[in-house]
């Protein structure tokens, strides 16, 4: 098999793919600028509003992750539909 075969069965064929790592890192982006304000606070009350958010951002992260790797079971295991079962970005 050459070269060019394998780089052809290895690149995803499926869109969907590269939007939702965009999304991923868009959310990566956003927890962490949550994370600089909250260090940045001084009021005690103002860093607990947000870890709250940095916890609902994560939980949109977890959403993006499971997706991806649903996403990634359907392009590189053809006829398996979600045998990772992902579940806060662990497999297992």
């Amino acid at each position: 098999m050459r070269f060019s075969q394998i780089f052809h069965v290895l690149v995803p064929k499926d869109t969907l793919f590269y939007p939702l790592m965009e999304k991923d890192a868009e959310v990566m982006v956003q927890a962490a600028e949550l994370l600089v304000k909250m260090m940045k606070a001084e009021d005690l009350t103002q860093r607990e509003i947000y870890a709250n958010e940095i916890k609902e951002v994560e939980h949109v992260g977890d959403n993006v992750t499971h997706d991806i790797f649903e996403q990634l079971n359907k392009t590189f295991r053809p006829g398996r539909h979600s045998s990772a079962g992902v579940k806060d970005g662990r497999c297992g």
